[in-house]
């Protein structure tokens, strides 16, 4: 619905199109007090709040894989959401899974992970 009503609202001279790019990416969110701590763990990006405010987005490393990283809340904690090229995502899930129980301690981390509560 979005697709058509921005479609249908660009003039054809004005060079514009709008593309679908649905499913080429995939979304994970990192999100909880500790999220910076896994990103950084995982990442040669500096996630820091001078380097990286709310709101902001940035193209980062994920483990081998460069991701979109914005900084984002919904549950009111620290978080980002990761848009991640759809062939890539059970790479960078496997890096951020490690990350976790590196940076949580294996049984905290299995113990949350999948259920989104980091």
């Amino acid at each position: 619905k979005d697709l058509s009503w921005i479609r249908g609202h660009i003039d054809g001279s004005e060079g514009c199109v709008a593309t679908d790019v649905t499913s080429g990416f995939s979304v994970l969110a990192v999100m909880g007090p500790r999220s910076r701590c896994i990103l950084e763990a995982c990442s040669y990006y500096d996630f820091s709040p001078e380097n990286f405010a709310f709101g902001q987005a940035r193209d980062v490393d994920i483990g081998p894989v460069m991701v979109n990283a914005r900084r984002v809340t919904y549950v009111g904690e620290l978080g980002w959401e990761l848009y991640i090229p759809s062939e890539a995502t059970s790479c960078v899930l496997e890096v951020l899974q490690t990350a976790c129980e590196e940076t949580l301690g294996a049984s905290r981390a299995e113990g949350k992970w999948g259920l989104g509560g980091y």
